[in-house]
């Protein structure tokens, strides 16, 4: 079972394992499921796991290739990160509550909605979300000892938006976070096929 994280991820240490728990939940508890389980909706104009898994196989996909673009112009290590007013900002609306429920719905941009391989082709779309997963620890592994205050990374929403290096992987583990806490909340659900 997946727990909410309790702490903020302002530390390259607490975001690396939170990318490692999120792995280990979708290999263990999602992956086994049957493709009809996957599949499921609680109510009509709910997600069901695939379509929770293929929106953050595209959010990810967008972001992988702008941070290992931008990881060996990252600085050596000057001063603890702290995240800037912009990525504060975008942390709190993705952030969920202690309860794990998002605070506010927020419709996904069209180019992130889910893609017809979560109907279609739901565990070849969880097998791309673990090996994102593992890539993101990876790059905040291999970026730990540097200064995650510089380096700006465009968002998904317009290049000209900007945020931290470190605000962009807080920012995503949380969003990842979400939306895996969104499926295991269907698959709680009381009517979720056997």
């Amino acid at each position: 079972m997946l727990t909410f994280t309790l702490n903020d991820l302002l530390s390259p240490a607490t975001i690396e394992a939170l990318w490692g728990r999120l792995g280990n939940y979708v290999k263990v508890e999602l992956l086994p499921l049957g493709i009809d389980q996957l599949r499921w909706k609680p109510a009509p104009q709910s997600w069901s796991i695939a379509e929770c898994a293929s929106h953050l196989v595209e959010t990810n996909g967008s972001y992988l290739q702008r941070l290992d673009s931008r990881l060996a112009k990252l600085k050596p290590f000057v001063r603890p990160y702290a995240p800037g007013l912009l990525g504060r900002y975008f942390y709190r609306i993705i952030r969920t509550q202690a309860d794990g429920l998002p605070r506010k719905k927020y419709p996904a941009p069209a180019f992130i909605h889910p893609t017809q391989d979560a109907y279609t082709r739901p565990h070849l779309i969880l097998g791309q979300l673990v090996e994102q997963l593992e890539h993101f620890r990876q790059l905040t592994e291999r970026s730990a000892d540097k200064d995650w205050n510089g380096t700006p990374v465009p968002t998904s929403l317009h290049p000209l938006i900007r945020i931290r290096w470190g605000c962009t992987l807080r920012f995503l583990a949380a969003h990842n976070e979400r939306h895996l806490l969104q499926a295991q909340r269907v698959r709680q659900a009381t009517a979720f096929p056997a």
